[in-house]
């Protein structure tokens, strides 16, 4: 919407009106029996591939507000969320192998410090990709970039819970 009048509605109401679109998705799948289940790992598959097709045809950047395709990254959105919930639950149910213990002790810390991460991945920083061109052509830059503004968001907030 800002995107047409060049302006922005106050409380970010534009972005708003679309998060509590999602929510809404998401509370009539649950009241209609539609959330994941661990027993059904082919709607998981489906879901999955569903995901990484559509994210890729669409774009959504809620922080700059850009929505590419509403409706194809509306449900690649949600086919996420759908694949995020069923491996959490497939993690719950496996807590008790000794190897994934400090991966479910990471996932209850990142939990429980959702908020400080938040706080700091809104924070604006920038990776010079521009001024590094060995980074610019792995095959999958972008990939990279997420996994180290990952690490580094979860890494200040536990220096900042640790001190």
């Amino acid at each position: 919407m800002s995107r047409y009048f060049g302006a922005y509605l106050p409380l970010d109401l534009d972005l708003s009106c679309y998060i509590v679109l999602l929510m809404w998705i998401g509370y009539t799948a649950r009241q209609r029996g539609l959330e994941p289940s661990v027993s059904k790992p082919l709607l998981f598959m489906g879901a999955g591939v569903a995901w990484l097709v559509l994210a890729a045809l669409s774009g959504l950047e809620l922080s700059s507000r850009r929505v590419d395709g509403f409706v194809v990254a509306t449900v690649a959105a949600l086919a996420g969320s759908y694949c995020v919930c069923w491996v959490s639950m497939a993690l719950e149910k496996l807590k008790d192998v000794p190897v994934l213990g400090a991966f479910e002790r990471g996932l209850v810390f990142c939990g429980q410090a959702s908020l400080a991460i938040f706080a700091i991945h809104a924070v604006d920083w920038f990776i010079p990709w521009q001024t590094m061109p060995l980074l610019m052509t792995l095959p999958a830059s972008w990939l990279f970039a997420s996994i180290v503004r990952c690490a580094c968001d979860i890494g200040l907030a536990y220096v900042i819970k640790k001190a």
